[in-house]
C-alpha cells in the first residue's frame, strides 16, 4: 500500500510539473486603435497579447498569428501601415507562434531605422527581423519566400541559417526589395543544436 501511495504521489508530482507553466493562447481585449484594426480584419487569425511602452521600441505590440497563410502575412502588414502611415510614433509589432512552453517570435517589423531616434522616421513598417525558432521548430517559418509578398522592406535582420537557405535558393533580398538599405545576419551558433 505504502508503495502505491508512493506512486500516486510521484505520478501527481510529475502532472503537475509538466503540466503547470505552459502557453495557454490567451486573446486581450483590443485597447487602440491598431490593435482594433487587426481583431476587426483577422478575427481569430490573430491573438492580440498586448501593448507595452518602451524607449528603445516606441509602442510595442505582441501577437499570436494562428493561421499558415503567406497571403495573411501580407494582409496583416497592409493593415499596420495604415494605422501609422500618419502618425510619428515609433511602433514595432512583434507576431508570434503558440510553441509548448512560451509564445516564439517568428517576426517582428517596426516603423524606424534605428532605435536611438525618439520618433518613427519611416511612413510603414519597413524594418523587418525574421527570427529562427530553435526549439520547437516550425519549418513553415523557414520558408523566407513568404515574405516576398510585403511591398517594401528597407532594413532586414536574418538568421544565419535562414540567410543559408535564402542563398541555397537563389534569394537576393535587394531584388526582392529595391529600397532594401541594409542586411544584418545575426549568429545562432551560440544557441546550440536545438
Amino acid at each position: 500500500m505504502k508503495k502505491l501511495i508512493t506512486f500516486i504521489l510521484a505520478f501527481a508530482i510529475v502532472i503537475y510539473q509538466t503540466a503547470c507553466g505552459h502557453y495557454i493562447d490567451y486573446d486581450t481585449k483590443p485597447d487602440d486603435n491598431l490593435s482594433l484594426a487587426v481583431k476587426d480584419i483577422f478575427g481569430d487569425a490573430f491573438y492580440y497579447c498586448g501593448k507595452e511602452e518602451s524607449d528603445i521600441y516606441g509602442d510595442y505590440y505582441t501577437f499570436q498569428i494562428n493561421e499558415k497563410n503567406p497571403d495573411l502575412i501580407r494582409n496583416f502588414v497592409d493593415v499596420l501601415n495604415e494605422q501609422v502611415a500618419e502618425s510619428n510614433d515609433k511602433v514595432t509589432v512583434v507576431v508570434c507562434i503558440k510553441q509548448v512552453e512560451v509564445l516564439g517570435e517568428v517576426f517582428s517589423l517596426s516603423n524606424f531605422s534605428d532605435t536611438g531616434l525618439d520618433y518613427a522616421d519611416y511612413d510603414g513598417f519597413y524594418d523587418l527581423w525574421i527570427g529562427y525558432l530553435m526549439y520547437d521548430h516550425d519549418s513553415f517559418w523557414d520558408d523566407v519566400n513568404i515574405y516576398s509578398s510585403l511591398v517594401e522592406v528597407k532594413k532586414l535582420e536574418i538568421s544565419d541559417l535562414l540567410q543559408e537557405k535564402a542563398e541555397e535558393s537563389g534569394i537576393d533580398w535587394y531584388k526582392m526589395w529595391p529600397g532594401l538599405e541594409e542586411v544584418t545576419v545575426y549568429d545562432t551558433s551560440e544557441w546550440g543544436n536545438g
